[in-house]
């Protein structure tokens, strides 16, 4: 389907101050025509009274807009609406009339923003409609609820796991690192006077929801990395969440006993890192700004060939 067949049974809502949703230049900026209908977005009861109206197979793109005059942008008031907590499915874009750097002269560029002037073309590619029944889904729900990320690796390779964890992770992906654990590092790891293996059952059965291995020799000759390994695999029904990363110059023999999708990922390879997201977008989120991602990809795999 071209992007104006998908646009005209699309339902498309705009997260906004009304004042400046009505203007002219806006209304003509969003074509209203070109959807099946264009609905202002102020608040989550706003949002679940068009939800509760709509049929599960409607499908609808959600836009915020952020204000290039205001400090907070219109994040905040989208943040305090509670509305991604209530529908943690719905995927959402960030549009302006103005250029990016514009919006974020402080240099922050975390965000994707995308311009009005060119946003009609990118649906059905770039702005990906979603159905009421994948947005309200409470088995989709429940699985992204579990937000931790355990990353099991011998100590002895405790470096490496560091700069992935800084490059990749916090600032590549922007994960809250209050999510991320592992034992190598005291900030990261058990709290101290806890029981280790009765903390670990706690974070691995009830908050962790991605699992991360790195694959040595170091890690084959643990025995803890190995029960680490099997609690992992066990405790995740989706092994999309299970991770193997291959060490180089370490090869696959090392996990030739592993049948999940992803057959273990190559540490240095871009493409296989940037599709850790890619691949898992529901647990990233929709926040992630692709260009700064790569960037870090690029820099990690300096740091990885001893460029940097």
């Amino acid at each position: 389907m071209s992007w104006n067949e998908i646009a005209e049974e699309t339902l498309l809502l705009f997260f906004d101050e009304k004042s400046k949703f009505d203007l002219p230049n806006t209304q003509q900026k969003i074509a209203k025509e070109l959807f099946k209908d264009v609905n202002l977005i102020q608040s989550l009861a706003d949002l679940k009274s068009i939800i509760i109206k709509q049929k599960e197979d409607q499908q609808i793109l959600f836009f915020i807009h952020l204000n290039h005059n205001e400090s907070n942008k219109g994040l905040d008031n989208f943040k305090v609406s509670r509305i991604k907590r209530e529908y943690p499915n719905l995927r959402i874009y960030y549009i302006s009339s103005v250029p990016k750097k514009t919006i974020f002269q402080d240099g922050n560029d975390v965000l994707d923003v995308f311009s009005y002037d060119s946003f009609h073309d990118k649906i059905g590619e770039t702005f990906i409609p979603q159905t009421i029944s994948e947005i309200i889904s409470q088995e989709k729900s429940s699985e992204i609820l579990k937000k931790g990320i355990f990353i099991s690796h011998s100590s002895k390779d405790k470096n490496l796991v560091n700069k992935f964890r800084e490059l990749i992770l916090e600032l590549g992906l922007t994960y809250n690192p209050k999510l991320i654990k592992f034992t190598s590092e005291e900030d990261f790891g058990i709290p101290a006077g806890e029981d280790i293996p009765e903390d670990l059952e706690q974070f691995l059965k009830n908050e962790m929801g991605l699992f991360i291995q790195f694959l040595t020799p170091n890690y084959i000759e643990s025995r803890v990395c190995l029960n680490e390994e099997g609690a992992g695999w066990c405790l995740l029904d989706d092994k999309k969440y299970f991770i193997p990363f291959i060490i180089p110059p370490n090869t696959h023999d090392l996990l030739s006993w592993i049948k999940n999708a992803d057959k273990g990922i190559s540490i240095n390879n871009k493409d296989s890192l940037l599709n850790i997201y890619e691949h898992r977008k529901d647990f990233f989120g929709s926040d992630v700004n692709i260009t700064r991602l790569i960037q870090k990809i690029e820099e990690f795999i300096k740091y990885f060939d001893g460029k940097i």
